[in-house]
């Protein structure tokens, strides 16, 4: 909560609180399928069941750093493309053929990468998938940031980079 209390010098007061107004983020959010999606999601038990969710609660944590999105094994269906534009992290925990980024929607991508700070690691990105001749980078579209120690399987473009397209 944070209160503005204002005095000018005719002794008038005035007064404005707002509830929820600063947040500040966990250094760590989790991501598990066991987990009982309770927010901010800063243990296993209480993790977030969806990597949309989880992204929901990412933000600077008390030492500036962006929070890491710590994912366990599972498969995690995406309806539309995630989009990495600020410097997040997101880390497989876990084999990295058991941790799963799904596309499940025709027409979409799975991530969309675009912030220099930005990393993908650990995780297997599949069923990115769009047939439109100038669509690039089913599995994921990339203008900045890092993809390492990860498995790019089974995804299809009707333009070009069907697993990974790189730009810039």
């Amino acid at each position: 909560e944070v209160t503005l209390v204002m005095k000018n010098l005719g002794g008038e007061v005035a007064t404005n609180s707002r509830l929820s107004y600063i947040q500040i983020a966990p250094a760590v959010a989790y991501v598990s399928p066991a987990g009982t999606a309770v927010a901010p999601f800063m243990t296993w038990a209480t993790a977030a069941n969806t990597l949309q969710d989880a992204l929901a609660v990412v933000g600077r944590d008390g030492t500036g750093a962006h929070t890491r999105l710590a994912v366990t094994s599972g498969v995690y269906s995406v309806g539309a493309e995630l989009v990495l534009d600020n410097d997040y992290t997101i880390q497989g925990h876990g084999a990295v053929s058991n941790v799963v980024i799904q596309g499940v929607s025709f027409f979409s991508r799975v991530l969309n990468i675009s912030h220099p700070g930005a990393t993908l690691s650990g995780v297997t990105v599949a069923g990115g998938y769009n047939t439109y001749h100038l669509y690039n980078g089913g599995g994921i579209y990339m203008t900045a940031g890092l993809v390492t120690n990860c498995i790019i399987r089974n995804n299809q473009v009707g333009g070009m980079g069907g697993g990974v397209y790189q730009s810039g």
